[in-house]
């Protein structure tokens, strides 16, 4: 983890996302190959951002979402109703939340099935959006993946006991407890 020039950050943010606090106390980037989750404390206020291709997502402590940037698919206009959000991630013009009861809650583009989640997915803990799919890891260490082209979502034989999942544009990666890498998709 790498502590950034805070006022910088935070003029680059509020001009990007408004109605983000202006009390912004530290940024800290977490990241793995390049920039994917942005932690901001705010004062009282913790947030967590995510950024899709055109568009971002931040999650309030008070699990409230917030979202910016291109909206041609609906990809920032939040559910009505959407609250109690632990977790968030945007992709190529959609966007999912997992919700404190560990549902996952999906909207924006649907063209290529990246928001038809899988019927009965629960127990949910965390999720990831790639360009076209989408990944869900779930409590007991399994995964499921749903979007386009099988290669993306075709989770591989043998992966078990996983504890941390990426999707990227068109490939996705699973880190099991015992260190394992795991890698499909295309590219």
């Amino acid at each position: 983890m790498t502590t950034y020039d805070v006022k910088f950050l935070r003029k680059v943010l509020l001009r990007k996302a408004p109605a983000m606090s202006t009390d912004v106390a530290e940024i800290i980037y977490d990241y793995v190959g390049g920039f994917k989750v942005v932690a901001i404390s705010a004062g009282t206020i913790t947030v967590l951002l995510s950024a899709g291709w055109y568009h971002c997502l931040a999650l309030k402590d008070d699990g409230a979402v917030v979202g910016w940037g291109d909206n041609e698919d609906g990809e920032t206009t939040i559910p009505h109703g959407l609250e109690n959000v632990k977790a968030i991630a945007a992709g190529n013009g959609f966007s999912l939340a997992i919700k404190q009861d560990g549902t996952v809650v999906a909207w924006g583009c649907d063209e290529y099935g990246g928001t038809l989640i899988p019927e009965g997915l629960a127990n949910v803990k965390a999720i990831s959006a790639g360009a076209y799919h989408s990944l869900a890891l779930q409590e007991n260490g399994t995964i499921e993946a749903w979007g386009s082209w099988e290669s993306q979502t075709a989770v591989p034989r043998g992966l078990v006991n996983a504890i941390a999942i990426s999707a990227g544009g068109d490939h996705s990666l699973a880190l099991t407890q015992n260190g394992q890498v795991f890698a499909w998709g295309d590219g």
